[in-house]
């Protein structure tokens, strides 16, 4: 478990998704590969509202929070935000970008993705029809 602040301010804790599905994506602003995912998150999160999307930012690695602030506002991003100052990527043996962890309801790593998912993909590991 970890708890981080989003960009809104709001501490948001991993065990705080328990029951849900949960989509668990570190990702950066300077991430080319992110940048083409995130559309298909926000999508996903938008039809399956039931579904946890976080996106934890590796936030020591950006220029500013600015920048962060910049992307998803761009993006329109509705999903948590979470500001990693103090390295939980590397908790999760997070080595390059992005990465996207699956949890199952009770909090249980299902699946491991490195490198970009489609919204086709993300439902599949998710097991959504």
């Amino acid at each position: 478990d970890f708890t981080l602040d989003t960009l809104s301010g709001k501490s948001i804790s991993l065990s705080d998704y328990k029951g849900k599905k949960v989509l668990l994506n570190f990702w950066a602003t300077w991430c080319k590969p992110c940048r083409m995912e995130m559309p298909d998150m926000q999508e996903l999160q938008k039809e399956y509202p039931d579904i946890a999307v976080a996106a934890v930012n590796f936030t020591s690695s950006e220029k500013n929070i600015q920048a962060v602030k910049s992307f998803a506002d761009h993006y329109q991003l509705t999903f948590p935000i979470l500001i990693d100052k103090n390295g939980i990527n590397g908790d999760f043996n997070v080595l390059s970008y992005p990465t996207t962890y699956i949890l199952d309801e009770k909090g249980t790593i299902q699946h491991i993705r490195v490198g970009t998912m489609t919204k086709k993909e993300m439902k599949e590991k998710l097991d959504l029809k």
